[in-house]
């Protein structure tokens, strides 16, 4: 069988069809993602707040905040053109400008 890979992505095409173990990664809407830990058929990358999935940024790349995502303290993001970093556990929904995320914006640059 031949994984399909997609022309803006770097790994195959997630399949909801599939199961997907821990380190395994996938490409889904022009982004990369990596498997935390065991994924299945509902586990859609970078949707539901307890993913299984992290989105892959390239290094250097500061990934843009997600309202449905869980950040793991120290965690650096970008919203409204600010950069971002979680001073605690931030769970989805907790809006950067908003405990637990403080402005490094001036600090970053």
């Amino acid at each position: 069988m031949t994984e399909s890979k997609p022309a803006d992505g770097d790994y195959p095409t997630w399949d909801s069809s599939k199961t997907y173990l821990l380190g395994d990664r996938v490409t889904y809407k022009g982004k990369n993602y990596e498997a935390k830990w065991w994924a299945g058929e509902l586990d859609v990358p970078g949707e539901g707040t307890n993913s299984p999935w992290k989105e892959l940024v390239p290094p250097g790349t500061i990934p843009e905040w997600s309202a449905d995502q869980n950040y793991p303290a120290d965690s650096i993001v970008t919203y409204n053109d600010r950069i971002y970093k979680a001073k605690w556990w931030a769970n989805a929904g907790d809006m950067p400008g908003k405990e637990p995320w403080i402005d490094i914006t001036d600090i970053s640059r």
